[in-house]
């Protein structure tokens, strides 16, 4: 799901990509800081859905 939410920033479908990060975080909370770091996700990160707002 992580890496399927990276494809899906890259190719420009944002909420596609949120729904998967949001999913692959819940599976797997440790990926977190991963997700903080991933320049596949840059896109997401101000957009309201990123689910590491805080």
């Amino acid at each position: 799901l992580y890496n399927l939410g990276c494809a899906e920033a890259l190719a420009g479908r944002p909420d596609d990509a949120l729904e998967h990060v949001r999913r692959a975080l819940e599976l797997k909370p440790e990926w977190e800081d991963i997700a903080r770091k991933d320049e596949d996700l840059v896109t997401l990160r101000e957009l309201p859905g990123w689910p590491l707002s805080r």
